[in-house]
């Protein structure tokens, strides 16, 4: 964790912009994990957000028990459709691109492998920045959905049909803009 805070850190201090947000998805939280995010505002209406994100999880096979510890990453190039010049905000559309790898824990003598993903895909959200209007700070709020396709080598042994193809995907973040 304290690899990732440093990451995170100093990714969010090597670009100088207008404006800034960092951001946590709670939902993260349920899933046993923590997803922290750093946007950027790069243009008038773009923006370019950066995610990495931890997770610990299950999978059941042929009565073995798979533990997993996992890490990933996310890019967004977030196309927003308002003219507003001052902040990130409003409706936008957004390729991604994702990478995961989990680490299986070696149980009882198991093995240990690895299952890793890649996805590309795209999303559409809305995102409001609470707090003085036209100004670049204040609370963050983003909810976003999509479509992602998903392509997954893991061993034989372990059955990952369930992630593989199109999947939809549906998120929320909160967050502070500065």
């Amino acid at each position: 964790m304290k690899k990732l805070t440093t990451l995170f850190i100093f990714f969010s201090t090597i670009v100088v912009a207008q404006q800034r947000a960092i951001k946590l998805n709670p939902i993260g939280f349920l899933l046993n994990g923590i997803e922290l995010s750093y946007e950027e505002k790069i243009e008038k209406n773009n923006s370019v957000e950066f995610t990495v994100a931890t997770s610990k999880f299950t999978i059941n096979n042929d009565s073995n028990k798979n533990q997993f510890n996992a890490i990933g990453f996310e890019l967004k190039y977030k196309f927003f459709t308002s003219d507003n010049n001052t902040t990130f905000e409003g409706f936008y559309i957004a390729p991604i691109a994702q990478f995961i790898d989990a680490n299986r824990k070696k149980i009882n003598g198991g093995p240990k492998d690895n299952i890793t993903q890649i996805s590309f895909g795209g999303i559409i959200g809305n995102q409001w920045i609470i707090g003085n209007k036209n100004k670049p700070d204040g609370f963050v709020i983003d909810l976003y959905g999509g479509l992602q396709a998903n392509s997954v080598k893991a061993p034989i042994t372990i059955d990952v049909e369930n992630i593989k193809g199109l999947k939809a995907r549906l998120g929320i973040s909160i967050g502070y803009s500065f």
